[in-house]
């Protein structure tokens, strides 16, 4: 049911793309809202059923969720502000796109990454 939602949202906007009435605040908003989809969803299947949950945890979870909801806006602003830029020369082309490619492995990595637990054995 939650992958249906997804993809609906998705074609939604793709909808929305087609006929030309997308800005850069709908662009900026749907990457926000997509990385808060994610997150809650990650949040959801990580919690067990019934576990009570400490109220430091939520506001731990709150912050940085709220953290990466800022960064996918600032990205989504980068990513937008680099697709307005008129590159003369194919040097400078090829530097943005290597740029952009680096970003973009990196991505899943700085998202997914789990904190350190300090203490635990591995095993």
């Amino acid at each position: 049911m939650i992958g249906a939602a997804l993809v609906l949202i998705g074609a939604e906007y793709a909808i929305v793309d087609a006929k030309g009435d997308v800005d850069a605040a709908t662009v900026i908003a749907y990457a926000v809202g997509l990385i808060v989809i994610a997150e809650l969803l990650l949040m959801l299947w990580t919690t067990p059923s019934g576990a009570l949950v400490d109220r430091g945890l939520i506001r731990h979870r709150a912050v940085g969720l709220s953290s990466k909801a800022g960064a996918s806006a600032l990205l989504a602003l980068v990513v937008l502000a680099a697709s307005s830029l008129q590159l003369p020369a194919a040097l400078g082309a090829a530097l943005l796109g290597s740029t952009a490619a680096v970003i973009l492995l990196l991505l899943p990595l700085l998202l997914l990454r789990r904190p350190d637990r300090t203490g635990s054995t591995p095993g």
